[in-house]
């Protein structure tokens, strides 16, 4: 498979109507349901309605979530069309029963001197001590500099922070990455060498030691 034509085709899904997605979808959550216990979800795949104003989508990541579930056999939730109402993704996760569920929440970042912020929200680090020491190897391995929770990072107010209120333990961690790890149509090489290499082997490895609280 040339990973990089599939991103593309997989990103129709999301750039249609100027990044604002499939308008006539009768679901604003795409949902591939494959019973694996790690969900990579991405909540801004498309522009989303939030705050009392309209916020970019986070480019290529709905690609990048589709296909890690393709690849890795993991489920999958991603925004796939706007609406002009605030819909958040934690209503939606929260009527999937994901209790025993660990969720790798893939978001953007503008241009930072790290390549992959990642966001702990309201928990400390130290109470994800597995995942992140796994997080750590594997940014080693294919050569991604990442820091954990970046000066401007808002994760307590997402996805992250929404399940550790709702079950009181570690089950979420947000993943920012800069443009030029996500960008597979400038930044190809990027992309299927490094960014989506760690991303596979860290959802098949979390899928075999869960749980990890």
């Amino acid at each position: 498979m040339n990973v990089t034509k599939k991103l593309i085709e997989l990103d129709e899904r999301y750039k249609a109507n100027m990044y604002r997605g499939q308008l006539y979808a009768e679901s604003l959550w795409l949902f591939d349901n494959r019973k694996s216990r790690v969900v990579v979800s991405a909540p801004h795949a498309t522009q989303t309605y939030i705050n009392n104003h309209i916020k970019k989508s986070d480019l290529y990541t709905g690609a990048l979530a589709e296909l890690l579930g393709h690849q890795t056999g993991c489920s999958v939730i991603v925004r796939q069309k706007f609406v002009s109402e605030t819909a958040l993704i934690n209503d939606f996760v929260l009527r999937q029963n994901p209790d025993e569920h660990f969720f790798l929440d893939i978001h953007g970042m503008r241009e930072r001197p790290f390549d992959l912020a990642v966001g702990t929200g309201f928990m400390s680090a130290g109470e994800y001590l597995r995942p992140l020491t796994l997080i750590k190897e594997l940014a080693e391995k294919y050569r991604i500099k990442m820091v954990i929770n970046h000066p401007d990072y808002r994760g307590p107010w997402g996805l992250t922070g929404f399940y550790q209120s709702q079950f009181k333990k570690p089950g979420a961690l947000q993943l920012e990455w800069r443009p030029e790890m996500r960008n597979f149509y400038h930044n190809a090489e990027n992309v299927t060498t490094r960014t989506l290499p760690f991303l596979d082997e860290l959802v098949r490895r979390l899928e075999d030691f869960l749980p990890v609280w």
